[in-house]
């Protein structure tokens, strides 16, 4: 055999390619170690996503108070609701509650009424709507008050319903008329 046959014929060995699937060896601690705090981070931070995410996507209402339209009457305050999330809002419904009315005669009543408000179909993201609660048919003066307003509305990512409730109680004024103010429910 020749010497050009003899090199044609000679193959030189390659080292075998690394294989990640390879099961002959046992991975060593460190390297078990990096890919359980690899896949603890991942899952971590794919949660956090979707915290964030949902945080960012739900409704957020909010009800505020105007001067009342007849200043000697509180109950004709306009209650403004906002939705100040990024999604709109549907099917909203209103509702009034109110807690210890005291009138001048020293009676005190608790009362549910709806509002005169037929429910709204949509509220875009950004956009308000103003609403009254029912006046009370009573003609003497009252001497304080608590409103418990209830807003009723469907996220639009989701097929059911949530309830807001956000409260007021009245303060005397310098003129001795009653405002509304903000009060925590529990209050």
């Amino acid at each position: 055999m020749s010497r050009k046959e003899r090199i044609k014929k000679y193959k030189p060995r390659r080292a075998a390619p690394i294989d990640s699937t390879d099961c002959s060896k046992p991975p060593s601690m460190f390297c078990r170690g990096l890919k359980f705090i690899w896949k603890v981070v991942t899952i971590l931070l794919v949660l956090l996503g979707a915290v964030v995410t949902l945080y960012n996507l739900s409704a957020r209402i909010a009800v505020s108070c105007d001067s009342p339209v007849y200043p000697s009457k509180v109950f004709s305050s306009p209650f403004t609701v906002e939705n100040k999330g990024i999604l709109p809002i549907y099917d909203i419904e209103f509702s009034c509650l109110l807690n210890n009315v005291e009138w001048q005669d020293g009676s005190v009543m608790n009362v549910r009424t709806r509002t005169k408000a037929d429910p709204i179909k949509r509220i875009s993201a950004g956009e308000a709507t103003t609403i009254f609660c029912r006046p009370l048919p009573y003609k003497t003066v009252i001497k304080g008050a608590n409103i418990e307003v209830e807003v009723k509305y469907r996220p639009a990512y989701l097929p059911w319903s949530k309830r807001a409730s956000f409260r007021f109680g009245t303060i005397k004024g310098s003129d001795g008329s009653l405002h509304w103010i903000r009060k925590a429910l529990s209050e």
